[in-house]
């Protein structure tokens, strides 16, 4: 057991000393390599993802994996020891479906695309990266057929990003969000609008009318009274929340009546009635959402 340990991490780490050398092969190409040498490295990085893949899907090491996840041995492992074993062992399992020749092939075209996709970002010219795109998405069809999990094909793709993701589990949480969303800014919207009407009441510090078909007050509970005209006081104001929306609150005296109602806005005419710095004018603000 302890010779199939010492081997998993002794391969894990020129595994990943390998991984560092076709990093340094991508990074160069993206920031210093003359564009002239795209093909010397897309067979560099094509020759060293190869025989990455190839270490990776060996018998020996799954041979070893295999005899420490056997029920006896994986629990005389440490815990740190376990979780390692049990990861390499799905990954392992997993890259194990794809063959090396496609790592290699698809590897030298995505190196060979990015050039293109730069000149075409460039020069503002889709259709210089169209061909290499097309070979792409190809290849990543190529592969989905390899892993083949349940479900839509892009279940194969969004599982090595995110595992477990599915596309119908994406598809409710977009779902969700684009809801809760549309709700946040719909709220944001008619905060804007009551405000800028709230500035307006305040700013001129004097009476206005408020007039609309569509304007009604809600009284204590619940009674509704119809109104076309209204003339309010600037402290009379209140901005808040309604029971479905948003709304103002005027404290109003109706005889000797003090009353609080809560109006609802669909769309308001607003005629400031002494005006010390304007002229009068008529300002149509909609709160529709």
């Amino acid at each position: 057991m302890k010779e199939s340990l010492d081997f998993i991490y002794k391969e894990q780490k020129e595994l990943s000393t390998l991984g560092g050398v076709a990093a340094l092969l991508g990074w160069d190409q993206m920031t210093y390599m003359p564009p002239m040498g795209a093909l010397d490295r897309s067979e560099q990085s094509a020759i060293i993802s190869r025989l990455s893949h190839e270490r990776i899907i060996s018998d020996q090491l799954w041979n070893h994996i295999e005899i420490l996840s056997k029920s006896k041995n994986f629990e005389k492992l440490l815990y740190n020891d376990k979780i390692i074993v049990k990861r390499l062992r799905k990954d392992v399992k997993k890259a194990r479906l794809v063959p090396s020749t496609f790592v290699e092939k698809l590897v030298k075209t995505t190196t060979l695309a990015y050039p293109a996709w730069q000149e075409a970002r460039e020069d503002s010219d889709f259709k210089i990266f169209l061909p290499h795109l097309e070979k792409i998405v190809e290849l990543e069809k190529e592969y989905c057929s390899y892993i083949n999990l349940p479900g839509p094909k892009y279940n194969s793709l969004i599982d090595d990003y995110e595992e477990g993701m599915t596309v119908d589990k994406l598809k409710k949480e977009f779902s969700y969000l684009k809801t809760q969303i549309i709700e946040i800014l719909d709220k944001l919207n008619l905060y804007k609008k009551i405000l800028i009407l709230a500035f307006i009441i305040l700013f001129f510090s004097s009476n206005v009318v408020l007039s609309a078909k569509t304007l009604t007050l809600q009284k204590n509970q619940y009674e509704i009274i119809d109104i076309d005209k209204l003339k309010i006081e600037s402290n009379q104001l209140k901005i808040n929340e309604i029971k479905d929306g948003l709304g103002i609150t005027l404290f109003l005296s109706n005889n000797c009546d003090n009353s609080i109602y809560n109006i609802k806005i669909e769309s308001i005419e607003i005629f400031p009635v002494s005006l010390h710095r304007m002229p009068s004018y008529s300002y149509f603000l909609p709160l529709s959402r």
